[in-house]
């Protein structure tokens, strides 16, 4: 499935929610890889088309390569199957804070603040979604990247 989403363009994702998605709402949309995964968050199901050609994607799984390969952990502050950076609302919403001590601590200030400004300038973020191994999903912050959306009947 990652492998789908490894070369961007056009991303055909998911939401499904109760009522109706409304991309205008202030906040990220999280949008899920897999159909069957974002059945899980809503009876009301949307494929979504992303254009990330020209936008700014903060891929986690890179980070989570750099901090693994100088600690030789693996792991969050939830689990030790994920990398340190997930997608989830508390990590985001938090601007990653738990995890920059952790990342800062292992590899220094300045490639901390690095994924700072990576994150700061993003309009979206590709990754691991907490808590559940091997689903992927986007934090789309910029709505503009959003370019199609169809209801699945």
């Amino acid at each position: 499935m990652i492998d789908k989403v490894k070369n961007f363009g056009k991303t055909t994702v998911y939401k499904c929610v109760d009522g109706v998605y409304d991309k205008t709402k202030n906040g990220f949309d999280y949008l899920a890889v897999n159909l069957d995964y974002a059945k899980k968050f809503g009876d009301n199901c949307y494929e979504i088309t992303l254009d990330t050609t020209n936008y700014n994607i903060l891929k986690l799984d890179k980070w989570n390569k750099i901090y693994t390969e100088k600690t030789g952990k693996n792991g969050n502050r939830f689990n030790r199957h994920q990398g340190l950076f997930i997608i989830g609302d508390m990590a985001i919403t938090s601007n990653y804070n738990e995890e920059i001590k952790l990342f800062q601590q292992a590899l220094g200030e300045e490639i901390a603040n690095k994924f700072l400004v990576e994150l700061n300038s993003c309009d979206a973020i590709f990754g691991e979604d907490a808590g559940y191994v091997g689903e992927f999903a986007f934090a789309v912050k910029n709505k503009d990247m959003i370019i199609k959306i169809e209801a699945l009947s």
